[in-house]
């Protein structure tokens, strides 16, 4: 949406432009000149500025920030070899808070800028003999929300030109339109013309989607057998064996704490049923603590407790399919007993699973997906790829019914959800899995 008139060529250069409804004062500028670490000298004067336009005089080497308030940001890209543009906005640009004001920032660019906001055009100068490349940045406010109407046609060519190759993106916002269109315009008509492009990139997705039981392209990629699982493991234990559980607890460093957590996450998949990231904020509680008020609370949660000296169950409470399936206890096998005490004496923590540099606080799942994706220099093994991994070896000689059943309880899903989510029997080229 430009209308761009070309003067003379120019050499590259990038700067860009946005909206902020606060204007910048002189005393902002004196700021931003201390901040920048420039003098005066690198500023040039400009003339005042006619009424409907603003002005921020060009700082080189400095990009100027400004916050943007409101629910959805719009960004728009133009190039030009111009000095001057004109730039055509959508009718839904114009839903910005009131008196939005331009502010420019660039790299390499001598001159000004100077935006001019008509009805209808945003109007740049720039006085450089580069190349700029122009970003509009507004916030807008759901208060008017006709352009989900009149620019609907618009709306729907933007999403496919914008997210050609990423169709989950443009279903998320179409979905997002049809309940804007039902529930506050309440025009079933456009909410049809959005269910049918709703309904098309559904098909679309679905014809992706590789043949059942067959690895994706990605899982193909960070694949790993349960030989090189386990052999990951032994080296790890052999690490933690000889080299960090004879030192002190002061004496353990950052990369000590990371090989003694990683051996122990691979433990609890190697001696417990493979369960997804509910370990990542499960607290221990310890027998003395049993009767703190304060632990009694953290209780009713998800929690390892220790029910001997050395011996502990997990207590899982909450977790994705707690609506259909009972809380579930795991008691721990004494080898996996003996790798959670033996990391508590080098490593003492409040969890389980602890932030590194805070032993009181728990991973969480995101810093636990972060943290398991580490394990292996060559690939992203997460927790929901290490659950097809081991699954599938399970899985690979045709278990009966009975142990599909017991397996799947133990590992909270259930088997339909099983056999064609989790096992994984073809390549993603479609040749059988070599165990």
């Amino acid at each position: 949406m430009a209308d761009i008139t070309q003067h003379r060529a120019c050499e590259p250069c990038t700067y860009a432009l946005g909206f902020d409804p606060k204007s910048y004062t002189d005393k902002d500028l004196e700021s931003l000149l201390e901040d920048s670490n420039l003098s005066e000298d690198d500023l040039e004067a400009e003339d005042p500025v006619e009424e409907g336009s603003f002005v921020i005089t060009r700082v080189k080497h400095c990009f100027v920030e400004a916050p943007t308030q409101g629910e959805n940001l719009h960004r728009f890209k133009v190039t030009t070899h111009d000095c001057r543009g004109q730039i055509e906005l959508p009718a839904y640009f114009w839903n910005l808070n009131e008196d939005a004001q331009a502010w420019v920032g660039g790299i390499d660019v001598l001159g000004f800028g100077r935006c001019i906001i008509s009805k209808d055009v945003l109007e740049v100068s720039v006085e450089t003999l580069r190349l700029h490349t122009s970003f509009f940045e507004g916030s807008e406010e759901l208060r008017d929300l006709r352009w989900v109407k009149t620019d609907c046609a618009k709306v729907i060519d933007f999403l496919k030109d914008v997210y050609s190759d990423k169709l989950p993106a443009q279903h998320g916002y179409i979905f997002t339109l049809m309940i804007i269109a039902k529930d506050h315009l309440r025009d079933m008509a456009l909410w049809k013309v959005y269910f049918d492009r709703h309904e098309d990139i559904r098909k679309a997705r679905e014809a992706l989607k590789p043949p059942l039981q067959q690895m994706t392209e990605h899982e193909g990629a960070n694949w790993k057998t349960l030989e090189q699982i386990t052999k990951k493991r032994e080296e790890l234990q052999r690490r933690v064996n000889r080299l960090i559980l004879p030192k002190q607890p002061a004496d353990i460093t950052m990369e000590d704490r990371i090989d003694l957590i990683r051996h122990l996450i691979l433990c609890l998949y190697a001696y417990l049923p493979t369960l997804r990231n509910d370990y990542s904020d499960a607290p221990i509680i310890f027998m003395k603590d049993h009767r703190s008020s304060a632990i009694r609370k953290l209780m009713q949660g998800n929690h390892i407790m220790e029910t001997a000296e050395g011996q502990f169950t997990f207590h899982l409470r909450y977790f994705k399919t707690d609506r259909s399936q009972a809380e579930k206890m795991y008691a721990f096998p004494q080898r996996m007993n003996n790798v959670v005490v033996d990391s508590l004496v080098v490593f003492p923590r409040r969890y389980l699973l602890s932030c590194m540099k805070k032993p009181d606080t728990p991973m969480g799942r995101n810093y636990y997906s972060k943290f398991m994706a580490a394990i292996w220099m060559d690939a992203n093994v997460g927790s929901s790829l290490m659950r097809k991994i081991l699954i599938s070896n399970e899985y690979k000689d045709a278990p009966s019914l009975r142990d599909r059943a017991e397996k799947a309880s133990s590992c909270l899903h259930s088997v339909a959800v099983q056999q064609t989510h989790y096992e994984k029997k073809y390549k993603p080229d479609g040749t059988p899995i070599a165990w």
